[in-house]
């Protein structure tokens, strides 16, 4: 006897056959979920990882439907990566201003790393580094400050790149893009 997955399988091919791209998606939607604890169990410890990357794709963008919840995610993490970068510039008044009253290298930093190789590129890491570790070349402080940088843009850099693949994959499947 066939299980849920199994049975989610074959009708999504049923609805590729027929050309139905809707439910062909909501259909796959159905089948990754079923295989949550079919196939991958959270008993097993090698499992994990991938019941881990199974909810969060669900979570990130409901199995590659929808562009607006990676949207949002990406404007959270500018935003969040945003408030890491003014942190550095040492005021400590932050949550009682508005985000058009934070630093400009903050701001530029914030948006420039959430696009992957952007904010690597020349000028951006002159506004940044200038900007936001002002201290003299040759002093730990400027090391601990650019290590601090690097690692915010790094992880911004990270999610940014997850974040725009999964709104393309969004607008792919959302236009019928094969």
């Amino acid at each position: 006897m066939p299980d849920g997955k199994d049975r989610f399988q074959r009708l999504k091919q049923l609805a590729a056959d027929t050309h139905d791209h809707e439910l062909e998606l909501r259909l796959f939607a159905h089948e990754t979920k079923a295989k949550r604890f079919h196939s991958l169990k959270p008993t097993n410890p090698l499992h994990w990882p991938g019941l881990v990357l199974n909810f969060a794709y669900e979570w990130a963008s409901d199995f590659g439907q929808s562009v607006l919840r990676p949207l949002g995610w990406l404007l959270m993490t500018v935003v969040c990566a945003l408030f890491a970068y003014e942190t550095m510039t040492g005021r400590p008044d932050m949550l009682g201003r508005g985000l058009i009253e934070f630093s400009d290298a903050a701001k530029v930093a914030a948006v420039a790393n959430v696009f992957p190789f952007a904010g690597q590129a020349e000028i951006g890491r002159e506004i940044m580094t200038t900007g936001l570790c002002p201290m003299p070349e040759d002093s730990a402080e400027r090391l601990d400050c650019l290590t601090a940088l690097y690692t915010i843009s790094a992880v911004e850099g990270v999610f940014g790149l997850i974040f725009l693949f999964l709104i393309g994959l969004g607008l792919r499947n959302r236009f019928r893009i094969k």
